[in-house]
């Protein structure tokens, strides 16, 4: 910091508020972390993170705000904490306020939907950019890095070690931003066109600082773990090589999955009884006019292998479904359900039942309006379902009882 007088620097302040009280923010400290390569931030701006759980009080954070005096606070939207940041964000008239997140879209955006919520800036897709822009008082725009390689660590530099000491805390790993697909109802895949990696040695690297530090279980955030498998069976393997001893999840496509990859996560299995591996796989729906409408159109096949290579190598599995989908019907959701209850039998896993959220900026707002599943007003956009409602859906699960014991439903 050389002889800055630290009195008159600007306090940027970054708020996060996890869904729940195990996890945090991996966003914050990411920013943090970018920002403070740039020489002329890190000498003329404090960044503080402060880090919140879906339950906390507004009050209490607009008190933190009070007393830190930031002159720019940012908030890291997400859906599960969006309605608090803007109460927050509605009380604040001094410092000025920006929103960024997963939940801003573009769209709503350049609508100025965000006005009302005091929002004097909004961040939409990757933030690093746009936000290191901001600060320099420079014109900003939807901005991504041309690579992630190289890219400084937020854990190895320090910047989460606060919250690292907070008891059963859980962490999230970043190997990679982008995904192989297009799905109609995400809109990931336009805030990053491309998949780009992060240095797989960093990547390793930051395992070993979270296991060292007490952390006994990790999130591998990507869109899908394997995309490009050689990537992954590397980062897999030298943690075996490590003999590394904590549980991760990770998400994945099911095409991508073949027999070295299954063996390799058997083998950190069989390193410790922590070694716990929970793959997601986003199975959506079965019906076949569905998937075609909303471009996720996996054949069952790649579904069966996987089941079959990733059970029988001790990994338990989180399935998805979404509730609701475009030409969806009670018949077709229940083949769906019968088809996870045949697979889940006898194995320990998750079944994660989502109502679909038609989210402003992705292609599933047009296919839901041509299928009538949505209609406007003057003021905002109504969602229904209604070839299945509330109670058609419960009921759907509750004629499978070999599934009610692991499926959470997210209405």
């Amino acid at each position: 910091m050389g002889n800055v007088d630290r009195g008159f620097m600007k306090k940027l302040m970054l708020i996060g508020i996890a869904g729940t009280q195990k996890d945090f923010l991996l966003s914050l400290p990411v920013l943090k972390c970018f920002l403070y390569q740039d020489d002329y931030i890190k000498s003329t701006t404090d960044i503080i993170l402060k880090h919140y759980y879906r339950n906390v009080k507004p009050e209490d954070v607009l008190r933190d705000i009070e007393e830190i005096d930031p002159h720019m606070v940012g908030f890291s939207c997400y859906v599960w904490n969006m309605e608090t940041v803007k109460i927050i964000a509605k009380c604040l008239v001094y410092p000025e306020v920006v929103f960024g997140g997963p939940e801003i879209a573009e769209e709503d955006m350049l609508s100025g939907k965000y006005d009302r919520f005091n929002a004097d800036y909004v961040i939409s897709g990757e933030g690093e950019k746009p936000l290191l822009r901001l600060l320099k008082r420079e014109s900003y725009h939807p901005e991504t890095l041309e690579t992630l390689t190289g890219l400084r660590s937020p854990y190895l530099k320090g910047y989460a070690d606060d919250i690292l000491s907070t008891p059963d805390i859980h962490a999230n790993i970043e190997t990679q931003r982008g995904c192989n697909f297009r799905c109609a109802y995400c809109f990931y895949h336009k805030n990053f066109p491309t998949i780009r990696y992060r240095d797989e040695g960093t990547v390793i690297d930051e395992i070993i600082y979270l296991w060292k530090k007490g952390i006994e279980k990790i999130r591998i955030v990507d869109a899908n773990f394997l995309s490009d498998k050689d990537f992954a069976k590397r980062i897999i393997s030298e943690l075996i090589e490590r003999r590394v001893k904590l549980s991760f999840v990770c998400e994945i496509l099911p095409q991508f999955v073949d027999e070295e990859i299954a063996n390799l996560f058997g083998e950190y299995i069989k390193l410790s009884s922590n070694n716990e591996i929970v793959v997601g796989m986003g199975i959506q729906t079965l019906n076949q006019e569905s998937l075609a409408l909303i471009k996720r159109k996996i054949p069952l096949k790649h579904f069966e292998r996987a089941f079959d290579l990733l059970q029988g190598a001790g990994v338990k599995l989180k399935i998805d479904m979404i509730l609701g989908l475009p030409k969806e019907t009670k018949e077709t959701y229940l083949k769906g359900l019968e088809y996870v209850s045949e697979k889940m039998k006898g194995q320990i896993g998750y079944l994660m039942l989502h109502r679909l959220r038609v989210l402003p900026g992705t292609d599933m707002v047009e296919i839901a309006m041509k299928e009538r599943l949505v209609w406007k007003d003057s003021s905002h956009t109504v969602y229904s379902t209604p070839d299945m409602s509330h109670d058609d859906m419960l009921y759907c699960l509750s004629v499978n009882k070999e599934l009610q014991h692991i499926a959470k439903v997210e209405l």
